[in-house]
């Protein structure tokens, strides 16, 4: 029902769809006089204001759920994290062990990635799934854990 919820990228759209020289005709506006495109600009604008309204609304409601120390699903809780419920609420923890494996991650940060994976793997140490530590989850644990 609308090109776009974004009027910067429906410009963009318009844009080369006439530097094509062709022509956008919608269902709604078939013909192009300067009231049919006012229509169209106010429509895709309360389109963005609905696509911000929603994103903020999540966020928020994500906020609120963190605020309250309640999970935000996934099957695993992110390293160094895990899942406990109370009360019937998924909630989330520190995991004491995890939380032990990233401060050692910490401590060998100037060293490849994929080093500290092969040491993790070698001492046995195992992600969420069972499975080794890989090279990508050692970047993901350095980039969200920089202190």
């Amino acid at each position: 029902d609308r090109i776009s919820r974004d009027t910067v990228q429906s410009g963009w759209i318009r844009y080369e769809i006439q530097k094509k020289g062709a022509t956008l005709v919608t269902l709604e506006n078939r013909k192009k006089d300067n009231t049919s495109k006012l229509i169209e600009n106010i429509l895709l604008a309360f389109a963005q204001y609905e696509k911000e309204t929603t994103i903020w609304r999540i966020n928020k409601a994500f906020e609120n759920k963190k605020s309250k120390g309640e999970a935000l699903g996934g099957k695993w809780a992110k390293y160094g994290y895990k899942f406990y419920f109370e009360d019937g609420i998924k909630k989330i923890k520190e995991c004491e062990i995890e939380q032990k494996v990233i401060y050692r991650i910490k401590q060998f940060k100037d060293i490849s990635t994929q080093r500290i994976a092969n040491i993790l793997a070698d001492d046995g140490v195992l992600g969420k799934s069972g499975k080794p530590i890989q090279k990508k989850q050692v970047q993901r644990i350095l980039s969200c854990c920089d202190d």
